[in-house]
């Protein structure tokens, strides 16, 4: 991973020009300690100001992408780690058949097990706002030992579930959507792209496992400072964000903003 401050200029510049969409995470990309600050928000609005389309791509709940959708700078939201989006209009996009019925019976079986097992392991705050994603709350309010998450992740695995790790939840799907499956398929319903084009042209931001798919499949994929803890873990997988920001969280989103902004008005 190179420093974003390091790239040639002439590279970031056509890097930065050419983009029409700036993809972004949100937990501890663009926040900071769970908060959005005054930095990353106007760093949103100058960016949408500047005519980049802005999606974010979240592990948060449908419920939570609807909202953004709605009174955010935005174009769109994909939640739930890709199993489903929201866009304009109040129209929600789920990238397969698995909201309700059997998929909802196997996903509360799984839950019921989890607490069974796992009793000190809580749902995610936001759990009732997810339409088909399970998430467990590993570093949101309550930190939990390593070995404990690793058990989270084997019951889950168990049970059939496709699981990733974010830097505050653990989360267990039976959808076959990601985040790179689900941007795509966003841009091709609001835009007509092409998934090869916006692989090519476009750019993401992100800080954690969970953004694995995103960073491999952007070829300008960024990371905040703070995804440099996975490193070791995105590197296993084979996909490290092209850069990474000086500053974590929303002060690294704002340095991204400002690297883009710069770029794009020639200074």
């Amino acid at each position: 991973m190179i420093d974003l401050a390091s790239i040639d200029r002439p590279v970031w510049d056509e890097v930065a020009t050419q983009a029409m969409c700036l993809y972004s995470d949100v937990d501890d990309t663009l926040t900071d300690d769970g908060k959005l600050s005054t930095a990353a928000y106007a760093a949103l609005c100058a960016l949408r100001d500047a005519g980049l389309r802005i999606v974010l791509v979240t592990g948060r709940p449908l419920g939570w992408a609807e909202v953004l959708t709605a009174l955010f700078p935005i174009d769109a939201a994909v939640a739930e780690n890709g199993a489903v989006a929201a866009l304009p209009g109040g129209r929600r996009v789920y990238f397969d058949d698995d909201a309700g019925g059997a998929g909802a019976r196997r996903r509360a079986e799984a839950a019921r097990r989890v607490s069974r097992e796992l009793p000190a392991v809580k749902p995610a705050s936001d759990q009732a706002l997810r339409d088909v994603d399970l998430a467990f709350d590993i570093a949101e309010t309550a930190s939990q030992p390593e070995p404990v998450v690793t058990r989270l992740r084997a019951i889950l695995e168990e049970e059939g579930l496709a699981v990733t790790r974010s830097s505050i939840h653990m989360h267990g799907t039976y959808s076959a959507g990601d985040k790179a499956k689900m941007a795509a398929r966003v841009a091709s319903m609001c835009w007509n792209e092409p998934a090869a084009r916006i692989a090519a042209r476009d750019l993401f931001v992100g800080d954690s496992p969970n953004d694995a798919p995103a960073f491999a499949f952007f070829r300008h994929s960024v990371g905040v400072a703070n995804v440099r803890v996975h490193e070791a873990v995105l590197r296993a997988l084979g996909c490290v964000p092209w850069a990474v920001t000086r500053a974590p969280g929303g002060r690294g989103f704002a340095e991204l903003a400002t690297a883009l902004l710069q770029a794009r008005r020639g200074k």
